[in-house]
């Protein structure tokens, strides 16, 4: 009896090993082999690491070339860069370095890129080319922002921040109204206030006679005062009467005024 258990024990034992390979169990633990570290559980094949994507040689400045303005000579501009990627793989468009062009210009059309046409002081040119073409700064934080008017119509702290735009100067303080016909308006109702008199003392009111802006006839008033004489001036330095339609409106020889109803400064016909 003992040695019948004892064949089956060892028979038990054999059928075991075979199972396994031919190998015990460590530890009676599963029979699974341990995973491979350089094989993926899909049994694709081993991962390999590429390394860094190579560099995009387009991306690579060549000689003579230029990113920005800044990395051009002063005298130099970076034409042919206008804002957008020379390749897909590049954040910075690619531009060559160009000399700034001699002659005068109407507009910024007329000067490559990384420049604009200079003419502070006469917004609209008119009948030739009368500004200059010359290289956009970059402007750093100036401190206290004073104002100054742009031709577009928009306030700019400096001129270093309007040439930065690629915007002349109009005039030195900031701008009273964005277009030409908000100045218009804003003078037509300065008018309307230095209209006022008094009636007791008529005979030195009315003296004065003031053209609107764009359109219309003298009118009499007491006093031109300092905002109409600051609209008159942007208007002026704006070049908005080259803008503007023409008028057509044909005004009676000059008249004097008088204090009439109400203490408003009139004139015949009124």
């Amino acid at each position: 009896m003992y040695r019948r258990c004892l064949a089956l024990a060892l028979v038990s034992l054999a059928l075991a090993l075979s199972a396994c390979g031919g190998r015990p169990l460590a530890g009676g633990g599963d029979a699974s082999p341990a995973p491979r570290p350089d094989v993926q559980p899909d049994g694709a094949l081993p991962l390999v690491d590429a390394g860094p994507p190579a560099l995009d040689t387009r991306c690579v400045r060549p000689p003579g070339y230029c990113h920005s303005a800044e990395e051009c000579p002063s005298d130099q501009v970076c034409d042919g860069c206008h804002g957008d990627p020379c390749c897909p793989m590049c954040e910075v468009c690619l531009g060559k370095c160009v000399p700034l062009p001699t002659g005068t210009c109407a507009s910024n059309a007329d000067c490559p890129d990384g420049s604009f046409c200079e003419h502070d002081g006469l917004c609209v040119v008119t009948g030739g080319k009368a500004g200059t073409c010359k290289k956009r700064p970059v402007c750093g934080d100036a401190g206290a922002c004073l104002g100054v008017c742009g031709c577009d119509g928009n306030t700019y702290c400096s001129a270093c921040d309007a040439h930065e735009a690629g915007v002349s100067v109009a005039i030195g303080k900031a701008c009273l109204a964005p277009t030409c016909a908000g100045l218009d308006q804003l003078y037509s109702a300065e008018i309307q206030k230095a209209r006022s008199c008094c009636e007791m003392c008529a005979a030195l009111q009315c003296t004065l006679n003031v053209t609107p802006l764009w359109c219309g006839c003298p009118t009499p008033v007491n006093a031109i005062t300092p905002t109409m004489t600051a609209l008159q001036a942007e208007y002026t330095a704006r070049s908005c009467s080259f803008s503007m339609p023409p008028c057509g409106v044909k005004c009676a020889g000059s008249m004097p005024g008088y204090c009439g109803p109400g203490g408003v400064c009139m004139i015949g016909g009124d």
